[in-house]
């Protein structure tokens, strides 16, 4: 389209040129519409230098943020955030929502699974970050109310951490998965509420329209989806959100 308009405003010169040769003056009709055509052009250009002006920016800012994920180490908490891949992935629409896993909850007390060097063999994990990889390790097997609980347990002991925001949403996405979806709602807008220039904020959107849409809500659900596409258009959440957006009637 870029092209298509750089085209015409060539030709609107080459025109105009052409009627402006010595002797050959243009009509004043014919001169007024060629200097609208090359205004309208000029105008279309501009607009499109701010649209790559600003895709550029979004670009240079995952990059960046890619850049810092892979700066980032697990094993030293002194760094700002873990890398986000370390999370379980998001759900998708329709079955993907679900978490893959089906084991299970343990029985009410029994503590989940974990497998995280240099954890204590019993009590309270020494470390936030510890405390977060055992909630993340609860999730992955499928240990959805102990999950919740230690991502909530999480939020509650350390609401400064930087990983705070990831461990409030995730408790929505426990509760999100077992079906509990007002209870999802409330946390997921938590999350937006609390840290509203949190990394999660995009996620916490979708996720609660995907909670109202499961309610049967489908005009709130579908105004969350269109917060998330209006707000972070290039976001993985954002491309999620148009299409379950394609599938609503």
């Amino acid at each position: 389209m870029l092209r298509s308009y750089f085209l015409r405003g060539c030709w609107a010169i080459a025109l105009l040129t052409s009627a402006c040769a010595p002797g050959t003056p243009p009509p004043a009709a014919n001169r007024a519409h060629l200097e609208s055509e090359l205004a309208a052009a000029e105008r279309r250009l501009a607009e499109l230098s701010r649209q790559v002006a600003s895709l550029q920016a979004a670009l240079d800012g995952h990059r960046k943020t890619l850049q810092e994920i892979d700066a980032a180490s697990p094993a030293e908490p002194s760094r700002s955030r873990p890398p986000e891949a370390a999370d379980p992935p998001l759900p998708g629409p329709g079955a993907a929502e679900t978490p893959a896993q089906t084991a299970s909850d343990p029985a009410p007390g029994t503590p989940p699974p974990a497998t995280i060097p240099g954890k204590p063999a019993e009590g309270t994990p020494a470390t936030p970050e510890a405390l977060y990889r055992q909630a993340l390790e609860a999730y992955r097997a499928g240990a959805l109310e102990s999950a919740n609980t230690l991502f909530e347990d999480f939020y509650k002991q350390h609401p400064q951490h930087p990983l705070a925001d990831n461990a409030l949403y995730w408790a929505g996405e426990c509760q999100y998965a077992r079906k509990r979806y007002l209870k999802a709602i409330d946390t997921f807008k938590s999350v937006l509420e609390q840290y509203p220039n949190g990394g999660k904020v995009p996620d916490a959107l979708l996720k609660t329209g995907f909670s109202y849409l499961a309610l049967g809500d489908k005009t709130t659900g579908r105004h969350y989806l269109q917060q998330v596409i209006r707000q972070y258009p290039f976001s993985p959440a954002g491309a999620k959100a148009e299409e379950r957006l394609s599938v609503i009637r």
